[in-house]
């Protein structure tokens, strides 16, 4: 039968056709199944979208999405067939670098979601913290955390591994476990719902950036469905996209057809997270890149995963459109060479004139590449560096560098040699580039005391020969190790650190940082400086602090901190700019130290200081009151003990009479210095600076102790250098209080000998011959000594002698075995000198030798002035006592307005008897009526009064005109007190209680 060619041809056209057509309805028909790695959740987004959309459909696929199977393995299942397409990150990695044929489609997440969760009574803040924690941590799928780890200095048998927990989160929260791995877009938003703020520990901030969800298959499926695996990848980016720009819509589809119990808050929650973690605002969704791929690589590698690194070249899938871009630039390619051997036959024309220069080009060259020769030499001498050749026998035909000298070698020193019986491991490193061509490897030498670190590049040439480039790192290794030690220790501080673009974009914040504005802070927007603090103090840093920075390189001041949560720090800041090799500053870093502690401490410390202050002022007007209470029945006392001393008495009598007296006497002084004392513990006691006559001074307080000194048999000297200016600033009534003391416990406890009081000038200027000093204006010092024939103080008491109510008796007998009296008193007379001494800027010293006496030394500044200039009228108070028998002034009329009795027949006998005419008033009205109805030459003036007070009654009777010298007369001793009395009207005031001698001054004083 004769069959025709072009029917057969016909026949065999329509056969190739349904089988064509059979072979596109079975690859249409046959299901593409994609494994996830989790339950339904937003993680998986992408793929939702792209079935919702038809994307899927459009691309001619039949796509099935199988949820997790726990206790299986993703690369497993995919190598066996059983799923087409996993989901997977680091372990797609290691699985390629053990020599299985997996293949990378494409990073979904540019970062690795894992994280270390913690709560913080776990005691875990750094990674440093997890050794010896029991961490739910797989060995396996969390690679990422245990370089993190490594980074740290952390072993895998540092920590105690809880792999066979499954509820992580419920274990981490009954306390099972201390930290658990977990996703930052599930587990932390978790345990943040629960109102938990974990410790969360990113590899990203230790400088561990492994890609995060990552599609992959096996190269058997590639090789039989590499259009199916293309347009699958390109349909479900598509999804993704669609998904990040619709979150809600993307939501109500999980919810709808996944994941019906979900929270809706908590997906959209989630998928901020995906978003931040897939960053389609800086890269194209799904890129990735093989040199990354290489640094995750060599990562593992540290961690002591075996396999081979070189493998990873293959792991990268490039889809067909990338192929047709290759193969378009690989012809752009193919046609520049073909331009150039084009101009190279043109040049072929000309080669004949070009012969001398080719020569000259060739000697020129030669002489080059001797020159080259010589740099080499120079480097592999000079740099950290060495060069090592050897034969396809692994003999060794070059060995020259420096860095031999890491290895204990030195040139040459193995040429010869077969390296693969020198150094086995070196050369079966270097043997890979027999296979491969190339090989690039890291020696490190482990021992504790010197370790060291040589990074390799070697190659084969057309010879065979295998050439390798060593170059130490260990310089490197030390700074990465010094550079995680100082990351560490920055992570654990409990300062705020943060480093920030000169521009003030953050771009680092510690964990204690992270802890205050939230561990997510910089997932989203860029984060500026002005933002870590309230608004006005973050214009004050943009506006003064950063410029002062970048100029001068550092500022330090405080500034307030404030999260998004409304709390605000008050902190101890300091700025410090980075200055690059060119001058240019790129980088700030800012050290934020917590002053809220300090701040408290000093409102503390100021309510103590105020409370203090009250309590002082307190017990000053408390012993200013009780003064007054005790001074006002002295004065009665002590009154009528004086006009019983005026009386004729019996030697007997007068004796107890003069024993009373003297007992009133040293009451009123224990009272004076008490409230003295309170008064400089206040800081309450002020100096007057007013003229003054030195010598008067001296003379009235001398004679004060002329007769007593002279009762007791005693030699009493008084000398002042003539040189002594007559009349000086200062306080009279303190320098009089400071020589009262002084020669009183100078007298009191002489029982024979002699006292004397000497008064030196010293002058501050060289000239110290100069005799007209106290004509001049000027400054000096002087000098005050008493000194005494006394019974001396013990050396060991001497310390402690002007310490307050220390009372220190001289030794119990004489040399001569006589028995000492035994003094009686408060302690406080060199306790009140001591310090109205050091108050008037002065010192004070005492010699004393036991059964000889005592000297005291008083130096004090002083201002002198070129004439005496007086008071206006003399200080009369109770210290300023009066001459032993001053002569009685003219009859005087005089007003005694005093409201106690007993006080007021004192005043009144004592002056009758000196022989005035004294009207009496018992209140203050009477006491005003009888001053503006009388002419009085003298009135003596109670402060407290009754119906009205002694200072209003000054006051009214100033106001009608009366001139009459008024003389308060008080039981009170405060400070200030004469400056009140004067400012009332008064002339002058006599403290409670009454001295006659006193009063008898003031008399003389106010005589018309």
């Amino acid at each position: 039968m004769d069959v025709s060619p072009l029917l057969f041809f016909k026949v065999l056209l329509m056969a190739g056709a349904c089988l064509a057509s059979a072979t596109a309805s079975w690859a249409a028909a046959q299901p593409l199944t994609v494994q996830l790695k989790w339950r339904h959740q937003y993680q998986f987004a992408g793929c939702y979208v792209a079935l919702e959309q038809g994307y899927y459909a459009d691309a001619g696929l039949h796509v099935v999405l199988k949820e997790w199977n726990s206790g299986r393995d993703p690369v497993e299942d995919v190598l066996t067939g059983m799923v087409d397409v996993g989901i997977g990150a680091a372990n797609i990695l290691e699985a390629r670098m053990a020599g299985k044929p997996v293949v990378a489609l494409a990073a979904i997440f540019q970062r690795s979601p894992l994280a270390i969760l913690a709560l913080k009574s776990s005691g875990i803040a750094t990674p440093q913290d997890v050794a010896g924690k029991r961490v739910a941590i797989t060995r396996h799928s969390d690679l990422e955390l245990w370089a993190m780890l490594r980074r740290a200095g952390v072993r895998m048998q540092d920590v105690i591994l809880a792999d066979n927990v499954t509820a992580r989160l419920d274990d981490l929260l009954t306390g099972k476990v201390d930290a658990i791995s977990g996703y930052l877009s599930t587990q932390a938003l978790q345990l943040q719902a629960r109102g938990l703020d974990p410790v969360v520990l990113r590899p990203a901030a230790y400088d561990i950036e492994f890609y995060g969800d990552t599609l992959f298959t096996s190269e058997a499926v590639l090789r039989r469905r590499a259009g199916d695996i293309d347009a699958f990848v390109s349909a479900t980016l598509r999804g993704w996209q669609h998904a990040l720009d619709n979150p809600d819509e993307t939501v109500d589809l999980i919810l709808r057809r996944y994941a019906p119990e979900a929270d809706r808050a908590v997906l959209l929650q989630e998928a901020e997270a995906v978003r931040r973690l897939i960053a389609p605002d800086w890269v194209p969704v799904g890129s990735m890149e093989a040199l990354r791929w290489r640094g995750m690589a060599q990562e593992l590698r540290s961690l002591g995963y075996a396999g081979d690194p070189a493998l990873v070249d293959g792991l990268v899938h490039t889809t067909e459109a990338q192929r047709l871009e290759g193969m378009r630039r690989s012809l752009l390619l193919v046609l520049v060479v073909a331009a150039v051997a084009l101009a190279g036959v043109l040049a072929l024309l000309v080669v004949n004139r070009r012969l001398t220069r080719e020569v000259q080009r060739r000697r020129a060259a030669e002489a080059e590449a001797q020159e080259k020769g010589g740099l080499l030499e120079a480097m592999l001498h000079q740099l950290p560096v060495f060069m090592l050749q050897v034969n396809a026998e692994q003999e060794v035909l070059f060995c020259r560098g420096q860095g031999l000298r890491r290895l204990g070698l030195e040139d040459d020193a193995l040429v010869g040699r077969r390296l693969d019986l020198v150094f086995p491991h070196l050369a079966e490193r270097l043997a890979r580039a027999q296979v491969e061509g190339s090989t690039s490897f890291v020696v490190r030498g482990e021992a504790p005391d010197s370790p060291w670190q040589l990074e390799t590049y070697a190659f084969q040439d057309q010879g065979g020969r295998l050439t390798g480039f060593s170059l130490d790192s260990t310089a490197v290794m030390q700074a990465e190790q010094v550079r995680a030690r100082l990351v560490t220790l920055i992570e654990s501080s409990p300062d705020i650190v943060f480093m920030a673009q000169a521009s003030g974009e953050v771009l680092y914040l510690n964990n204690a940082g992270r802890e205050f504005y939230g561990q997510d802070v910089l997932d989203g927007p860029p984060l500026r400086i002005p933002m870590l603090h309230p608004s006005d103090v973050g214009r004050r840093i943009v506006a003064e602090a950063i410029p002062v920075a970048l100029r001068e390189g550092v500022w330090i001041g405080e500034t307030v901190l404030r999260n998004s949560r409304g709390q605000e720090r008050p902190v101890s800041q300091a700025f410090i700019a980075h200055r690059e090799s060119d001058g240019t500053v790129q980088r700030l870093s800012a050290i934020c130290r917590d002053l809220s502690k300090r701040l408290q401490m000093e409102e503390e410390l100021k309510a103590a200081t105020r409370d203090a202050q009250a309590a002082s002022q307190a017990k000053s007007e408390f012993l200013a009151h009780m003064s007054h209470e005790v001074r006002t029945p002295l004065n009665g006392m002590l009154g009528m003990l004086q006009l019983l001393s005026l009386t004729s008495l019996t030697a007997e009598q007068r004796e107890y009479v003069d024993t009373g007296l003297a007992s009133g006497r040293g009451l009123v002084t224990i009272l004076s210095d008490i409230l003295d004392l309170s008064r400089v513990e206040a800081g309450r006691l002020t100096l007057e600076e007013k003229p003054l006559d030195l010598r008067v001074l001296v003379e009235e307080v001398a004679s004060l102790f002329l007769g007593e000194a002279q009762a007791k048999g005693l030699s009493f000297d008084v000398w002042v250098d003539p040189a002594t200016p007559e009349t000086i600033l200062g306080d009279a009534g303190r320098l009089r209080q400071v020589l009262f003391n002084l020669l009183g416990n100078a007298v009191k406890f002489t029982a024979s000998g002699s006292v004397t009081l000497e008064v030196v000038s010293l002058r501050t200027s060289e000239d110290s011959q100069r005799s007209d000093f106290a004509e001049e204006p000027g400054g000096g010092v002087l000098v005050f000594q008493v000194a005494d024939t006394g019974p001396g103080i013990n050396e060991a008491d001497i310390p402690q002698l002007f310490g307050a109510f220390v009372k220190k008796n001289p030794p119990a007998q004489h040399g001569d075995g006589v028995p000492l009296p035994r003094h009686k008193g408060a302690g406080l007379g060199l306790t009140v000198v001591a310090r109205l001494v050091k108050l008037m800027g002065g010192s004070i010293q005492v010699v004393s030798r036991p059964g000889e006496g005592s000297e005291f030394t008083v130096t004090l500044p002083c201002a002198s002035l070129p004439t005496p200039q007086p008071d206006a009228a003399p200080a009369a108070s109770g210290a300023a006592l009066a001459p032993t028998h001053p002569a009685s002034p003219m009859p005087l009329r005089i007003l005694v307005a005093e409201d106690e009795p007993t006080n007021r027949y004192t005043m009144e006998t004592f002056l009758s008897r000196r022989g005035h005419h004294v009207a009496t008033a018992a209140n203050g009205q009477d006491a005003l009526a009888k001053g503006l109805a009388d002419a009085f030459d003298l009135i003596l003036l109670d402060i407290q009064l009754p119906l009205v007070s002694g200072l209003d009654v000054a006051r009214q009777l100033r106001d009608k005109g009366v001139t009459t010298p008024i003389v308060a007369i008080t039981a009170f001793a405060m400070q200030g007190d004469r400056e009140r009395f004067l400012e009332a009207g008064m002339n002058d005031y006599l403290s409670k209680p009454l001295d006659f001698r006193a009063l008898e001054l003031l008399l003389k004083a106010y005589a018309p």
